[in-house]
């Protein structure tokens, strides 16, 4: 029977099924089919759930073949380019990907790009600089990064992936303090940002500051409570261990006031974290245990788990 594929979403759902099955010629012969179809249903987000979906499995190349073969219909979509960098990254040399930032993505006015286009070009050129022939393209690309950065919180005023990106941009530099500014800067601007917000309280906590890790922590678990865009388990033992270290610093005295909050964060920390991450738990029960022989007061934290049993 002779293959008939109508849309994109087809073509994906039967290349995930021959994957499955191992069966690679049959993966070729659907792309073949795809990339020479004279038409074929498919909208400028199928091409890139269907990139997405074929990068899962590691198919970058075929992934860039249909992301492709979507550009040919929809030359300006600024996903689609988007797509075409970041996975290009990881199956083409530079020189044959970056005619799709130069000679077409910069182009388009930047008002219509969406997040990923502003995200995966500053992906790009972090990519580029390192392989700069000079000291003069090094700083042109630096400058390039900057303005990107900059149209993207214009562009995108509400998104914390600009400054996360930021943050990423400088630490590449070896620019912690700007870094840091980045976080902290989102922080200020954004009413939602967990991603920046525990990010930012890892380095406050790296560097023992403890008492300034406090409150952005607090922030933190609640801004994920209807964002649950981080680890909250994670940002819960980080935080049952911040409000350790201040009583540490404070030499204070152990009290149920002072100690029950801590006791509280741990087993948050412990209600929240997943499956694979029994070591952090772990380490969680060994707090709790410690911390009732230092205080005489007990955390109603069972071993399994539970609360107050």
């Amino acid at each position: 029977m002779a293959l008939y594929i109508p849309s994109i979403n087809v073509a994906i759902q039967k290349i995930v099924a021959a994957y499955t099955e191992e069966d690679y010629l049959k993966i070729k012969e659907i792309m073949d089919y795809v990339i020479n179809a004279e038409t074929i249903a498919g909208s400028e987000d199928d091409y890139h759930n269907a990139s997405v979906g074929l990068v899962r499995m590691d198919d970058y190349d075929n992934a860039v073949f249909l992301l492709e073969h979507g550009l040919k219909r929809y030359p300006k979509s600024t996903d689609i380019l988007a797509d075409l960098l970041e996975y290009g990254l990881k199956c083409r040399a530079l020189s044959e990907i970056s005619p799709y930032y130069y000679d077409k993505l910069a182009k388009i006015d930047r008002r219509f790009w969406s997040w990923r286009a502003f995200h995966f070009s500053i992906d790009f050129h972090m990519v580029y600089i390192q392989y700069s022939k000079s000291k003069a393209q090094e700083d042109e690309i630096i400058d390039e990064i900057e303005k990107l950065i900059s149209d993207y919180k214009e562009y995108k005023p509400n998104d914390e992936r600009a400054y996360m990106v930021e943050h990423d941009f400088y630490e590449l530099l070896n620019k912690h303090d700007l870094a840091q500014k980045a976080l902290k800067e989102a922080l200020e601007s954004l009413k939602i940002c967990p991603q920046c917000a525990l990010n930012y309280a890892d380095s406050l906590f790296e560097n023992g500051r403890y008492e300034e890790c406090v409150p952005v922590l607090e922030r933190t678990v609640k801004m994920s409570e209807d964002q649950p865009s981080i680890n909250i388990g994670y940002a819960y033992y980080i935080l049952a261990l911040s409000k350790e270290g201040v009583l540490r610093d404070k030499s204070k005295e152990l009290t149920a006031d002072n100690v029950k909050p801590i006791y509280d964060a741990y087993y948050s920390a412990i209600v929240s974290l997943d499956d694979t991450m029994d070591r952090m738990k772990d380490q969680c029960f060994r707090r709790v245990s410690i911390l009732e022989r230092q205080s005489g007061i007990e955390s109603g934290i069972e071993k399994k788990g539970g609360y107050g049993q």
